[in-house]
């Protein structure tokens, strides 16, 4: 075996060395990962996405949590981009007591306001902005 065969199977070896499995995780990763609600295994949940803010700091091991603190954007679909375009899927919502499924938005609060507006109030969209899209990891709607 020449020196560069070597140094090649010991960086492979060292690289499978390197790789955790899923019984590695740490008491504290585990705490940390089942400290979230999760939806049932093999939920089903209703046809479209939710577009929903939260104050929720996303990491790798979260998806597919309830979230438990959100809030419904409530910028159209039509209008222009506001920064409430761009999310991460994966995410669940209790909604009108069913769990659904919702794309949680890179933006903490909704900052839109509608044009037609005098009074301030708000426009709740709710279930007419549910997206029908396939699954990805980041979106641009």
């Amino acid at each position: 075996m020449f020196s560069s065969q070597r140094v090649a199977a010991a960086s492979l070896g060292a690289s499978k060395a390197m790789k955790h499995t899923k019984e590695e995780l740490t008491a504290q990763e585990k705490a940390a990962r089942n400290k979230y609600e999760r939806p049932p295994a093999g939920y089903e949940a209703p046809k479209g996405h939710l577009r929903v803010h939260s104050n929720i700091e996303v990491t790798g091991f979260m998806r597919g949590i309830v979230l438990q603190d959100w809030e419904f954007c409530v910028k159209p679909r039509n209008a222009a981009n506001a920064g409430c375009r761009t999310g991460y899927w994966g995410f669940y919502v209790w909604h009108e007591g069913v769990l659904r499924k919702a794309i949680l938005l890179l933006r903490k609060r909704c900052n839109y306001t509608h044009p037609d507006d005098d009074d301030g109030s708000e426009h709740d969209f709710g279930d007419e902005d549910a997206d029908d899209l396939e699954d990805q990891d980041a979106i641009e709607a």
